[in-house]
């Protein structure tokens, strides 16, 4: 039997005339890290020409990113959710953003 490890893939290769099973014990893991997911999330935001990144905090523990902050408008916290769930790595995001609209004299809130 060959086995051959890199960094993408584990590849079993086996030559054998007749076999009764195969049984498999690969773990898959990974982690995120916290600058890809601030840096993939503020260059998106700054491809929409919005100011809202430095009002979004992001907490990366393992896999899972959670979103916190305010923003103006649902487009920017749909935004901001689909950037995070695009990063590499990225199995969960808890998004508590908040959608601030500011009309006349007026601030509402929305989640």
């Amino acid at each position: 039997m060959g086995v051959e490890v890199t960094e993408e893939a584990v590849t079993l290769t086996v030559q054998t005339g007749t076999y009764t099973g195969f049984s498999d014990h690969i773990t898959l893991t990974s982690s995120v890290s916290l600058g890809d997911v601030k840096a993939d999330f503020a260059a998106a935001l700054e491809r929409r020409a919005t100011a809202d990144a430095q009002k979004v905090s992001i907490d990366v523990n393992g896999s899972d990113v959670t979103l916190t902050g305010t923003v103006h408008s649902w487009a920017d916290k749909e935004l901001a959710t689909h950037s995070a769930w695009s990063t590499p790595g990225v199995h969960n995001v808890m998004e508590k953003i908040l959608i601030v609209f500011q009309s006349g004299e007026c601030t509402c809130l929305a989640s």
